[in-house]
């Protein structure tokens, strides 16, 4: 956590760059489209727009939690971050924290409005469209559609700690039906764990397409060795991990990594290895269980949607007796459930976590302040 590294400091400074470059194309769009309405047929510009406005307000959430502050830790008048909404090439003004969650839910709630009467993800939208004659609407489990903005929402309203919201978007995505009355994101069992589908793509509510990625995946994983970066030695994942619980379906995700001598050299993770994968998962159905069982309005619907979620990862029904001792073990499912996903930072500075899994250092407030880029420090007042 030695922020002030050379080459971290460049990482850093990639990351805020490449995010708002993101922005940027969301903004192009945003700032031409109502001026060219009438070359969308159907329910084209409503798809579009809500897309646009879903990433813009998508990629400025992951600004904040990245480069925001904690939540319990927000200085009143204190300004944080831009929020863009313009292409131009004056420097945007920094807001403060109220601001920028203001514009922010603004974006979510257009885009939802855009969305719930043109996404054909939604039942009563499918006639919308010819399926068949047009690939921009197939596989919406790769685009930001209506159930990913909801996601995203409960994900927002849970770091602002607004739980009643923050529930009632869980839940409306855990209950979402297809065109058919079946579930459209189900949790995956044992069966799903022990077979060749170990990114678990029917739980994925939003992924992404990664160029290369299996490429990435033989050098890091496929090909590791002992002492590898990517690779954890058996004893910290079933223990430090799993906290030596052996019925954890999850642990069918790891494989030893053994020498020709048939020696255990480490022990890989194996959910990005299966052959044809080419997309990554942004936002699965687990976590809107977790955001349920923390904000729901008792402890016991809590407890009950932990419940669903435990059950399907083949562990026992556990009891509690205060949200507190609920809330402790939802972090613990974090860790499990999202190895390898890139949520673990975000969860933990959400609640201003004092320890991490793994750590070698002691976990401090500054560690989950990452300083902004050099030159964005200019633009502040």
């Amino acid at each position: 956590y030695v922020y002030s590294d050379a080459i971290v400091e460049a990482t850093f400074s990639s990351v805020y760059e490449q995010w708002y470059k993101v922005i940027l194309s969301c903004n192009n769009i945003l700032n031409n489209i109502d001026g060219r309405k009438d070359v969308f047929t159907k329910k084209y510009y409503e798809l579009v727009k809500g897309e646009a406005l879903a990433i813009r307000a998508f990629m400025h959430f992951d600004v904040l939690r990245l480069f925001g502050p904690t939540p319990a830790a927000v200085v009143s008048g204190e300004r944080i971050l831009p929020y863009v909404t313009e292409v131009s090439t004056i420097p945007n003004v920094h807001i403060t924290f109220d601001e920028y969650i203001k514009l922010l839910e603004q974006d979510m709630l257009e885009a939802e409005s855009l969305l719930a009467v043109s996404d054909p993800i939604i039942g009563d939208n499918t006639s919308l469209y010819d399926a068949a004659m047009d690939d921009f609407i197939q596989s919406r489990e790769l685009r930001v559609n209506y159930y990913a903005l909801k996601a995203l929402m409960a994900r927002f309203y849970l770091w602002i700690d607004q739980e009643d919201s923050a529930f009632s978007c869980a839940k409306e995505v855990i209950e979402a039906k297809s065109a058919l009355g079946g579930d459209i994101f189900t949790l995956a069992d044992k069966t799903v764990f022990l077979s060749d589908n170990k990114a678990l793509t029917g739980e994925w509510i939003f992924g992404i397409s990664v160029k290369g990625l299996a490429d990435d995946v033989q050098v890091n994983f496929i090909e590791a060795r002992a002492g590898a970066k990517l690779t954890k030695t058996k004893e910290m994942v079933l223990t430090g991990l799993y906290e030596n619980n052996t019925a954890d379906t999850r642990r069918n995700l790891w494989k030893d990594y053994t020498s020709e001598s048939g020696a255990i050299f480490s022990y890989l993770f194996t959910k990005y290895t299966q052959e044809g994968l080419s997309s990554l998962p942004v936002m699965r159905i687990s976590e809107m269980y977790l955001v349920a069982a923390e904000a729901a309005p008792t402890l016991e619907e809590g407890i009950s949607y932990f419940r669903k979620f435990r059950t399907s990862r083949d562990l026992q029904t556990l009891t509690y007796s205060t949200k507190i001792q609920l809330q402790s073990d939802i972090l613990k499912e974090y860790e499990k459930e999202f190895y390898g996903e890139g949520q673990m930072f975000y969860a933990y500075k959400r609640v201003n976590s004092p320890s991490m899994l793994w750590s070698i250092v002691p976990i401090t407030p500054s560690i989950y302040k990452i300083p902004l880029p050099q030159d964005e420090i200019s633009y502040l007042p």
